[in-house]
């Protein structure tokens, strides 16, 4: 067993050619849609629509690839089709493609109107005025923001139709089916880790929104994927914590305010919010605590789940016969780190970070776990400290934190707050209680403020019904 322990860690953590250790990020399991590096960004130059497309790509299996060019498609493929296997008129043909792009052009870009075309819109628009290689590091993180979409469904997502009542849309599909790409087709198996209880919701609540009319789910569903990679990420980043071994069965709770609201200093959006539960701290060092989290999957086989899933494989084997090996594990990535951080200049603080040999000595398996993430907590690279904070907040701000005196708190746009109501009452009839104690299911909480203002907003535009003059039975229908 301490033999199989060091060689677990070494084959993730050392360098196959020259057997150097290797700072890695992600090595055992994925939990995060993000890279260490700069090649891969998703912020506010990231279309949302760009993710839902590649979600849909995925999911089809049908080797289908973006249509980046709708000049140049048409030209090239669709053209080609209606002449040679439609055999249309010259004067037919002229005014199907006018059909076509007063229909699915805006500006030079691909307009879809028709969810069974979702999949080929294209991660970035062709149009987009963006350097080439910003371009790339974009399309890069929203691909990986699709595949842990993607990997949400456990490999059963349900697919989109591809036949349509509509003639147009039906010789317009049938013009586009033979297209291939040459990228690898998603395996069976799930790339990223997510939390159980996120993937149990988001199959439900998928199956919900493609259940919708054509119309909703063209314009909705971007919100929807969006709402989901945030929620995740965010009860990811929470649940990365050694002393957090008992099961993870609901989400962390978190006070949300309307963007349209002020923020005073003590509202609980702050208090009880992000500034509070995802501290600067906690960002800044994110790539230590996913690391050690990762180097205990990787010890146990890789890909084993979050630390209650850690410390239940882990007593499969009574600790005293590792208990010297999970010690030497210690020793040998203290030792080893801290020989990586003494070449670099830019990291000699980090040679005041010390551990005696008591220290580097456990006593349980839970003692295991909280050394071994201070360890790679303490003595993570300061390279990765705004980095890695940045790719959040990046992510974040998308969408759902707003600043507010001098902090970034969740908020929900008009936009964001409808749909999320209509999704978690289904567009029924519903008491104003109850879609409180929804929303309190997927971890959002709103104080009496941020209430009020909510059902003034409602109101506003005759989508709460008051049963009393006293306001005791309000009941709010809301259908997209």
């Amino acid at each position: 067993m301490k033999t199989n322990i060091t060689d677990a860690y070494k084959i993730n953590y050392h360098d196959k050619k020259n057997g150097q250790f290797v700072d890695n990020w992600q090595s055992g399991i994925k939990l995060l849609p993000f890279v260490s590096g700069v090649t891969s960004v998703l912020d506010k130059q990231c279309p949302l629509q760009g993710v839902s497309g590649e979600f849909f790509r995925l999911s089809a299996h049908d080797n289908t690839h973006p249509i980046k060019d709708l000049k140049e498609e048409i030209t090239k493929t669709i053209v080609p089709y209606l002449s040679n296997k439609m055999k249309m008129e010259n004067a037919e043909l002229e005014l199907f493609l006018d059909i076509l792009r007063d229909v699915l052009s805006i500006s030079g870009n691909l307009n879809i109107t028709d969810s069974s075309f979702l999949k080929y819109v294209p991660l970035m628009p062709a149009s987009e005025n963006t350097i080439l290689k910003e371009c790339a590091k974009r399309e890069a993180g929203q691909r990986k923001a699709a595949r842990y979409l993607y990997d949400m469904t456990g490999g059963s997502c349900p697919r989109l139709p591809d036949e349509n009542q509509d003639l147009f849309s039906q010789i317009l599909h049938d013009s586009l089916v033979d297209r291939r790409q040459t990228e690898d087709l998603p395996t069976g198996e799930a790339e990223y880790t997510v939390l159980p209880y996120i993937r149990e919701s988001f199959i439900k609540d998928l199956k919900w929104m493609l259940s919708q009319a054509d119309s909703i789910k063209v314009r909705y569903l971007h919100l929807f994927f969006h709402f989901y990679l945030c929620f995740s990420v965010t009860q990811t980043i929470v649940s990365l914590s050694a002393k957090k071994t008992d099961p993870l069965t609901g989400p962390e709770v978190f006070y949300f305010i309307l963007s349209s609201e002020r923020v005073p200093v003590k509202h609980e959006a702050v208090e009880k919010g992000w500034p509070n539960k995802v501290r600067k701290g906690l960002l800044d060092k994110l790539y230590g605590h996913a690391q050690a989290l990762d180097i205990a999957n990787c010890i146990l086989g890789g890909n084993v789940g979050f630390y209650p899933e850690v410390l239940s494989a882990l007593q499969e084997t009574p600790f005293e016969e590792i208990k010297e090996a999970l010690e030497d594990l210690l020793k040998l990535y203290y030792a080893e780190k801290r020989e990586r951080l003494r070449s670099r200049k830019s990291e000699k603080d980090y040679l005041d970070i010390t551990r005696t040999e008591d220290e580097l000595t456990v006593v349980s398996y839970n003692d295991f776990l909280l050394k071994l993430e201070s360890l790679c907590v303490d003595l993570q690279s300061t390279s990765y400290i705004g980095r890695m904070r940045k790719k959040v907040i990046d992510l974040m701000t998308m969408r759902f934190l707003k600043r507010g005196r001098g902090v970034l708190v969740l908020a929900l746009d008009d936009e964001m707050f409808l749909f999320l109501t209509a999704m978690l009452t289904r567009g029924n009839k519903t008491k104003l209680e109850d879609v409180y104690s929804r929303f309190l299911q997927y971890g959002m909480a709103f104080n009496r403020e941020t209430r009020a203002t909510m059902e003034q907003y409602l109101l506003k535009l005759n989508l709460l019904d008051r049963k009393s003059d006293a306001g005791e039975a309000q009941y709010v229908h809301i259908k997209l």
